[in-house]
């Protein structure tokens, strides 16, 4: 049965990009003619949910008991509207509206976007993150159906204002537009359903027809229907709205109620379930191409689900459908969806045995998350204990919670801005950085960086929020609104500040090359004399040529990972006071910015312009990712790096931190890897992305990609085949430290 779903499934995935551009084309026509530039965008996006719920054309396949393919956007989109992360996704109509008015950003301020395009950080889009990262609240329609939500924003129109009334009627009509999707899928089955030629595919159809007639309208009844219903609405609102729309939620705990209430009545056997949930990853794993070369991001852009942490009152979550779930990926060699899996101090030991079983054996598919950081940080950046408990995660690594905007602001490239300090010859109308030169002591040193650091940060978040205050005038987000009580209880959009949360995220890359150079400024020039700064300053500027000495002396200073009370400190110090930076950050309708620590592939487009650093690096080297101990010293023992997160308070870093282990365990490890992973959680570390696997390995894959296709690596914020990543991303991962067994 599953060879014949995947094999499906992956033809037409294949050939949907000419399905959707056709559509698109189709569509796109239809739009521009019902188009009102006098209307609201509430009106106008409430004229495109109408217009391709009433044009698409869904699809049932043979093989597959599930209905949710809505053929309006290719399979490498996942819901951005644009041309997702590669040229070669075409178009789909979803973004319509935001292509329609984005210029809006950049109409109401050409100057604040022209100051705002600086090479210290990314955006993701004019002034935020306003297509990736988004996640739909899958909960509210487990309890009360897409109903429940259309009678929640019909019942807050009694006493809304003309504003009010904007926003609440077209959700209305936004989520009608769903139901009328819904109802397709019913039609095409019965109509199917006269053509059936065997038993097995009447009785397939038929459970289709009724429930798409019902669910995800109404409450779905049992499993079958809970799971459909994440597909659907994952589809259909991506398609809909027009962003990426990758995570709905934490699948053990919101399905469990829905299968032990099946188990209870007989409606399925265990069996059966755990046969749906292969099934229902199969279709996820199956949009992309795993054998295709990686050249990109967009075939490693996919779907996230979170597994396990712990229930509103802290226990850990753990019961057979996490369960069914590690094992369906075990078993079937999934890659998609991207796991979280939440872990702490307390959970179980069958659960780290369940995560970790394939991960001994060279396939890195899942991220830990490590629950007794992130939860503390959570509370401290001001979201209730219930809330924060019920975290999940998307993307690659971002943390979410129900009720909130989180805001991805994008990267910071804290080490670029610090050689800007080196080199001294950072030039810009509204952003100044200070030079270095001309400090006398280490303190000097270390204040003009702060300093620079905080008005880099600054900078950015105000230009985000002067750019993005418009946002609801040029794509509003009514549908994920739809199922946020605090968003119709205020009777405001997502994009409006409706949320009863605010955290806008901002992400330090390269913070361990920071401190490192921190460290060999104060030990080559304050403590050892070795040089003064001018001097250290000009071995940079020439690459270290003529200064090997001074930079072998460099690479022997004390550094992050060495354990020493030294490099603690300064790394502990150092995240604190961007902390401090942080809270006095004024947010867009309130609330906090909170920072993070890590890198997806920006690092082959910023190293390439990153000059010689203090640390020993020199013109266009690797920096690291989040809190990984740098490639240019020797890898201490693997316990060290936790050792050394023991000093960083994990609770001020709410947006996250990661690191990279690489270990050599196999197999008869899983006890040993258990342990590490469980040691791991009283650290400051938010996230593990851990390999095991040797460098030897690698460079038989290499040699030979054929015999070495079931190698998975976490390459950052996402897992591949080791043999289909482009050899710019071996080269890179082959850099890195590989703890060796001791």
């Amino acid at each position: 049965m599953y060879d014949a779903l995947q094999k499906e499934l992956k033809s037409f995935y294949e050939g949907l990009d000419e399905t959707a551009y056709e559509f698109n084309q189709r569509c796109s026509r239809v739009l521009e003619e019902r188009f009102d530039p006098n209307a609201s965008a509430y009106d106008q996006k409430a004229v495109q949910y109408q217009t391709i719920a009433e044009l698409c054309q869904p699809v049932l396949f043979e093989n597959c008991r599930f209905y949710y393919e809505t053929a309006t956007m290719n399979a490498s989109t996942q819901g951005e509207g644009e041309n997702g992360r590669s040229a070669r996704a075409p178009l789909h109509p979803g973004g319509w509206l935001y292509r329609k008015n984005r210029h809006l950003f950049i109409d109401q301020d050409p100057v604040l976007y022209e100051n705002s395009r600086i090479p210290f950080y990314s955006w993701c889009g004019e002034y935020g993150d306003f297509r990736y990262h988004f996640a739909f609240n899958v909960e509210k329609v487990f309890q009360s159906g897409l109903r429940g939500l259309y009678e929640r924003a019909e019942a807050r129109l009694l006493r809304a204002t003309e504003e009010e009334r904007l926003y609440l009627e077209n959700t209305m009509t936004g989520l009608s537009a769903i139901r009328t999707v819904c109802e397709k899928f019913a039609v095409l089955a019965k109509e199917k359903l006269l053509r059936a030629q065997s038993e097995e595919e009447r009785i397939r159809l038929k459970v289709i027809a009724e429930a798409a007639a019902r669910t995800p309208w109404e409450v779905p009844q049992n499993t079958y229907e809970a799971l459909n219903a994440i597909l659907l609405l994952t589809k259909a609102i991506a398609g809909l709205e027009g962003v990426n729309l990758t995570a709905m939620g934490r699948y053990d705990l919101l399905l469990y109620p829905f299968y032990e209430k099946d188990i209870q009545t007989g409606r399925f056997t265990r069996e059966e379930i755990y046969s749906l949930i292969c099934e229902f990853l199969m279709v996820f794993n199956c949009h992309t191409d795993h054998d295709e070369k990686h050249v990109g991001t967009h075939n490693y852009e996919s779907y996230v689900y979170t597994l396990g942490g712990c229930d509103e009152k802290g226990e850990p979550v753990w019961n057979e459908l996490t369960e069914m779930f590690l094992r369906a990926h075990r078993e079937h060699k999934l890659i998609f969806p991207k796991i979280k899996c939440r872990y702490g101090k307390n959970s179980p030991k069958a659960y780290l045995d369940a995560i970790n079983a394939d991960i001994v054996r060279g396939r890195t598919y899942i991220l830990y998350q490590n629950d007794d950081a992130m939860i503390p940080a959570l509370l401290k950046a001001g979201i209730d204990l219930k809330d924060a408990r019920n975290y999940c995660l998307l993307g690659c690594w971002e943390p979410v919670v129900n009720e909130s905007t989180n805001e991805h602001c994008g990267y910071v490239n804290l080490i670029q801005i610090f050689a800007h300090s080196l080199y001294g010859d950072w030039t810009h109308p509204e952003l100044v950085i200070q030079p270095l030169d001309g400090a006398k002591s280490f303190d000097q040193v270390y204040e003009i960086t702060m300093e620079n650091l905080e008005r880099v940060l600054s900078h950015k978040c105000r230009a985000a929020y002067r750019g993005r205050k418009i946002w609801d005038r040029v794509d509003p987000l009514m549908l994920i609104s739809a199922a946020y009580d605090s968003c119709i209880e205020n009777g405001r959009d997502y994009t409006a500040g409706g949320t009863k949360y605010h955290l806008d995220e901002v992400v330090g890359a390269g913070i361990v090359n920071l401190a490192d150079s921190l460290l060999a400024i104060r030990e080559l020039c304050f403590e050892r004399k070795l040089c003064t700064l001018s001097e250290l300053i000009q071995a940079l500027r020439n690459n270290w040529e003529g200064c090997e000495a001074l930079r072998n002396a460099a690479l022997k200073c004390r550094h992050w990972g060495d354990e020493s009370v030294e490099s603690c400190e300064l790394m502990a110090g150092i995240c604190h006071d961007l902390y401090q930076i942080a809270e006095k950050i004024p947010v867009l309708y309130g609330g906090r910015v909170t920072l993070g620590y890590m890198l997806y592939l920006e690092m082959q487009r910023w190293c390439p312009s990153l000059r010689a650093t203090p640390d020993g690096r020199r013109n266009g080297d690797y920096f690291e990712r989040g809190f990984t101990p740098s490639r240019n010293h020797p890898a201490h023992a693997a316990t060290s790096v936790i050792n050394c997160m023991r000093w960083v308070d994990g609770s001020e870093i709410a947006a996250n931190s990661v690191m990279n282990v690489t270990l050599p365990l196999k197999e008869e490890h899983l006890d040993l890897l258990g342990d590490y992973v469980r040691s791991s959680a009283e650290s400051g570390i938010g996230a593990f992305q851990i390999n095991c696997v040797s460098r030897e390995e690698l460079l038989a894959a290499r040699k030979d990609p054929q015999a070495h296709r079931d190698i998975v690596v976490r390459v950052c914020g996402y897992s591949a085949q080791f043999v289909s990543l482009s050899d710019e991303i071996q080269t890179e991962f082959l850099s890195r430290n590989f703890y060796e067994e001791s």
